[in-house]
């Protein structure tokens, strides 16, 4: 039982300080896309702002319609939800994906930053929080500015 209780505060540790370091981050990369700073302190909000610097507010509420609907889809048809399920959970994982390569080419960044964002995401926030790079208010290839 002693085991069990370790492994479960370490894994409280591991998870308080990757709530700490990327709030640190956000604070900084909000500031420098000239958004409230203290949206980095609260989980949701922050991934909604993220959303707003990098890509369009409305990619974030697709997400969550596709969480939502794969939910909803297994709650109520558990024999039709293997199909649907894994079609919107897709869709969802696709558009979660893209949001770091985003917020890479929102700053200046390269691909390759995009994938340290996808992969090893607190340490290369920091470095996008910390370093010199100036958030870049181009146009998305539709034509709306990025962010505003």
């Amino acid at each position: 039982m002693e085991t069990i209780k370790n492994i479960a505060v370490s894994f409280g540790a591991v998870i308080l300080l990757y709530w700490v370091l990327s709030a640190i981050a956000m604070w900084r990369i909000f500031a420098k896309a000239d958004r409230p700073r203290w949206w980095g302190l609260i989980p949701v909000l922050r991934i909604y702002l993220l959303y707003s610097i990098a890509w369009e507010t409305k990619i974030f509420w697709y997400v969550v319609i596709l969480i939502g609907a794969v939910i909803t889809v297994n709650m109520a048809q558990p024999d039709m939800a293997a199909t649907y399920a894994l079609l919107m959970s897709l869709a969802a994982v696709v558009m979660l994906c893209m949001l770091p390569f985003r917020l890479a080419k929102a700053f200046g960044k390269s691909v390759f930053f995009g994938i340290g964002l996808l992969l090893l995401s607190p340490v290369f926030l920091l470095i996008l929080g910390f370093d010199g790079s100036a958030y870049c208010l181009g146009t998305t290839g539709s034509g709306r500015r990025l962010g505003k």
